[in-house]
């Protein structure tokens, strides 16, 4: 089912002052910033670091046990989301279909957020 890793999420409490740091101070490229996603992506070969502000409502906070999430790649998520399911595991959030992706979000048993992710050109990692 899992093909590799597409990205690392950090749960941040102020978009814009985070992006400057991981742009300007550690110089990482910015690859993507939708602020009406409250979403930036960076370059940080061989995977992505995605920086994903606080909403009202959103399942994690910055900082708090779990504000820290791997998005696995998966061929198909909606077979993903079934066999999941089909082994008792909850899809707390999605699928959600974006311009470019598919992502569902579980947990592990610790309560870590894991991100199902499904690019639609078919690449990952």
């Amino acid at each position: 089912m899992i093909r590799g890793s597409d990205f690392v999420v950090y749960y941040v409490t102020d978009l814009d002052r985070a992006v400057a740091f991981y742009r300007d101070v550690l110089r990482l490229p910015l690859s993507i910033f939708k602020p009406e996603w409250n979403w930036a992506e960076f370059d940080a070969s061989p995977t992505t670091l995605v920086l994903f502000g606080e909403y009202p409502g959103a399942p994690v906070k910055a900082g708090e046990r779990g504000a820290v999430g791997i998005a696995l790649a998966v061929e198909n998520m909606a077979d993903a989301v079934r066999e999941l399911q089909q082994q008792g595991v909850a899809v707390e959030y999605g699928p959600v279909e974006l311009t470019t992706c598919y992502y569902a979000m579980i947990r592990d048993p610790a309560g870590n957020p894991v991100f199902l992710h499904q690019r639609k050109d078919g690449t990952y990692g």
